[in-house]
């Protein structure tokens, strides 16, 4: 920033009331950095400080790559922030200001502080005055003050003017504040909604995520449960084919044997043809086990084909 031919170059480390890290200092002015920005590499700088140097050069002059002052960046708002809450001394310490502030109410406090230089407006007199000084020193202590009585019309329209510069520079001072507490409050609210939207796109992208795994695993449970049934009824099914096969073959082996023991006894021609001809209960028998032979597939048992003798009985049983 200008200032009568000059520029503002950055805060002296010594007004600090703690050590400030070497990263926040401008390698252009080598001070603690004022109003920071910074090049796309993240190289921070003084703004008045940078803005000089781009008037000379087109390059910045830590990385060297092409820089203008269109493409200057503000820094980050963490390293604002950690600034701002660097505790300084009033620009005005040596004048006698003890008062220590924020860096970032410095400028305010400034703008307000009683020990900030000011002239004697006596005609004549160039004393360097504290502006707390100035009325007592015109009063009192001026050796180019008008002395008057205190009914004297001069001395209230001095007190009258002087009054009324407190109140403008009073006025300009909050209407500043009000300006700087409005933008401020803009920013907050613009940063919070911004804030909650990505923290609704986060809750959303992990109740997603959430339902989809236990979609998956629900999906996973029911393959196991069942292929686990599937299992257990075609066992269960197996086992009773099983049984029931056994016991038509035995049924089917005591018929045979009892008419075999028939025809021994009475071995007439009658008898003979009788046990010629099928046992009448073979064929419910062989309804009953081709009607279990039609469930062996679903359950994924193999075929298998049985020969009836004339009389009844049941050849070998072969595997499809």
């Amino acid at each position: 920033m200008a200032n009568g031919g000059h520029y503002e170059l950055g805060y002296e480390d010594i007004r600090f009331e703690t050590v400030v890290s070497p990263s926040f200092y401008c390698p252009i002015c080598l001070l603690v950095l004022r109003e920071p920005v910074m090049c796309k590499n993240q190289h921070y700088f003084c703004t008045s400080c940078i803005k000089k140097h781009l008037a000379k050069s087109a390059f910045c002059p830590t990385c060297l790559e092409h820089l203008s002052v269109n493409t200057l960046n503000e820094a980050p708002r963490i390293v604002q922030d950690y600034l701002s809450e660097l505790n300084i001394h009033c620009d005005y310490y040596a004048r006698g200001c003890c008062e220590m502030v924020k860096l970032n109410q410095l400028k305010h406090h400034v703008a307000t502080c009683g020990f900030g230089p000011v002239q004697c407006s006596n005609e004549g007199c160039t004393a360097d005055l504290n502006f707390r000084d100035k009325l007592y020193h015109q009063a009192e202590v001026c050796d180019f003050r008008k002395l008057k009585c205190h009914e004297c019309s001069q001395l209230k329209h001095e007190a009258v003017k002087m009054k009324r510069e407190i109140l403008a520079r009073q006025d300009q001072i909050m209407r500043t504040m009000k300006a700087e507490i409005s933008a401020c409050q803009n920013e907050i609210k613009s940063e919070m909604k911004e804030g909650m939207k990505k923290m609704e796109n986060v809750i959303m992208n992990e109740v997603l995520e959430i339902v989809n795994k236990a979609v998956q695993n629900i999906t996973v449970e029911m393959k196991v449960t069942s292929a686990r049934m599937k299992n257990e009824l075609t066992e269960k099914i197996k086992d009773q084919f099983q049984s029931i096969s056994f016991s038509l073959s035995t049924l089917i082996d005591q018929k045979q044997e009892e008419r075999r023991k028939d025809v021994a006894k009475e071995p007439t021609v009658a008898t003979k043809q009788s046990v010629a001809r099928p046992w009448p209960g073979i064929a419910v028998i062989k309804a009953e086990r081709q009607a279990m032979k039609k469930v062996e597939p679903l359950v994924g048992l193999k075929e298998t084909r049985e020969a009836v003798q004339p009389w009844g009985g049941l050849k070998e049983t072969r595997e499809a």
